[in-house]
């Protein structure tokens, strides 16, 4: 089980997508409050979406053979399931999805905590009544440490050792349309990532 995973860029692989593909992966970000690492990892989370079976043959694969540390059990778990999903919509930014994400992400990330309970020990279902407002469904992962973009998103796809693979689900989910990506300082683990997911908006 990878110790930084509880609750991702090589050049030789970007050019192997087309133009329309990356526009498509970048959706609303380029003005987004998002930095460009943040933007990053919105990028390859909505590579996996748009083309699942591309994304295995051009980022997983090459990532595996040189990393091989993950368990075959749920690498083959999710190669199953980039090839049974299918392609969906990308996954668009939302200012309030990105703000609710930094909070999260810098309060428990000074107080060196970790998970999806507030430092006031609110339950993430507390912490979402007002998103839920807004969006049909919410979620969030939660990665810790320092790694690359794609390696961040290539974890928590793989979710090594989560019984459920909750990590993942969210990610492929076509039940999601919005997300937002914030990382901030962490006492405990250098950095931590919160990744906020939100469902369609309410009319």
């Amino acid at each position: 089980m990878n110790p930084f995973i509880i609750g991702f860029i090589a050049l030789s692989c970007w050019f192997d997508w087309t133009v329309k593909e990356k526009e498509t992966a970048k959706v609303n970000c380029d003005f987004s409050l998002m930095s460009s690492k943040e933007k990053k990892i919105l990028y390859y989370i909505n590579l996996a979406r748009i083309n699942p079976e591309k994304f295995e043959t051009e980022i997983l694969t090459p990532f595996l053979e040189k990393n091989k540390k993950y368990s075959k059990k749920y690498v083959n778990s999710l190669r199953k399931d980039l090839k049974q999903n299918g392609k969906t919509h990308p996954l668009r930014y939302t200012d309030e999805l990105f703000k609710f994400a930094k909070h999260h992400a810098k309060t428990t990330g000074k107080k060196g905590k970790t998970g999806h309970n507030s430092v006031s020990f609110k339950g993430y279902k507390t912490r979402t009544k007002k998103l839920l407002k807004n969006y049909s469904i919410v979620g969030e992962n939660i990665y810790y440490g320092k790694k690359s973009p794609k390696e961040i998103v290539l974890e928590l796809l793989i979710d090594d050792g989560i019984k459920g693979v909750g990590h993942r689900k969210n990610i492929l989910s076509n039940q999601y349309k919005y997300a937002s990506v914030s990382i901030q300082p962490h006492k405990k683990y250098t950095f931590n990532t919160v990744i906020e997911f939100g469902g369609a908006l309410n009319q």
